[in-house]
């Protein structure tokens, strides 16, 4: 059976390895939190979002306007190379 003396030894030991574990936790979210504080917030974020995605519609959307003008200039090419009876590289 366990003596007073041996349940005081085994509660010091105990309370040691908390203390340990206690503090390795502190340090891993000190270090997680010096490495979050480079990210940006969320309205840093949606506001940089915001931007890009306002970009890239700009970018599709002139994307569609020169298809459509490349799809104009094929078309009367192909009928001047119709009329002038020239033949196509392709």
């Amino acid at each position: 059976m366990l003596t007073k003396s041996d349940l005081q030894q085994i509660g010091k030991l105990v309370k040691a390895i908390l203390n340990a574990e206690l503090f390795d936790m502190r340090e891993d979210i000190k270090d997680m939190k010096n490495r979050l504080k480079h990210l940006p917030n969320k309205d840093e974020y949606f506001t940089k979002m915001d931007k890009v995605i306002t970009e890239l519609q700009k970018e599709r959307d002139e994307h569609t306007v020169m298809r459509g003008q490349i799809e104009d200039h094929d078309n009367r090419i192909e009928k001047v190379e119709k009329k002038l009876r020239i033949t196509s590289p392709n």
